[in-house]
């Protein structure tokens, strides 16, 4: 199996993956946001985000940001809209701060492992994948992305 056919199967993967809810990038909101104007905030990015109101959406979660630095669900969220614009770099940066602040959510590894396969870094992506499945290893499908990238020897290609 070529290489471009192998991307293609591990691409799929992730897509089912974020499809799923295993890693989906919009679901990880649960009670311990205090209340307050950055909960506010947070709160209407989410709202925005489900209305496929992106724009509206990273404004909202840079003003919880500006409020509260240490709320990690913002930076997440962000790197997620960054992540669906293609804004890799960016998407990176906020995933790090988020797991930075919660190192232990598989879905921000997950979210990084994404972001390092779609740069072409398939051995950053293959760490990324690997810490998501200590935390939860009954993943089954960060465990077949895992399976195809080590399965078939794809290798980092170069910058």
């Amino acid at each position: 199996m070529a290489v471009a056919d192998r991307k293609s199967i591990i691409i799929i993967l992730i897509f089912v993956l974020v499809i799923t809810g295993a890693g989906t990038l919009y679901v990880i909101y649960s009670a311990d946001v205090k209340s307050g104007q950055a909960a506010g905030y947070l709160s209407r990015g989410i709202g925005y985000i489900k209305n496929g109101k992106n724009i509206e959406a990273a404004a909202e979660l840079k003003k919880a940001i500006s409020i509260k630095k240490s709320l990690w669900k913002a930076y997440y969220y962000l790197g997620g809209i960054y992540l669906k614009k293609n804004r890799l770099s960016e998407a990176g940066e906020e995933f790090a701060k988020a797991l930075k602040l919660k190192p232990g959510i598989p879905e921000i590894y997950n979210a990084l492992g994404i972001v390092y396969f779609k740069m072409g870094k398939v051995d950053a992506a293959t760490a990324y994948f690997q810490a998501s499945l200590r935390i939860n290893p009954l993943n089954e499908q960060v465990n077949a992305i895992l399976e195809t990238i080590n399965g078939r020897g794809m290798k980092q290609t170069k910058k």
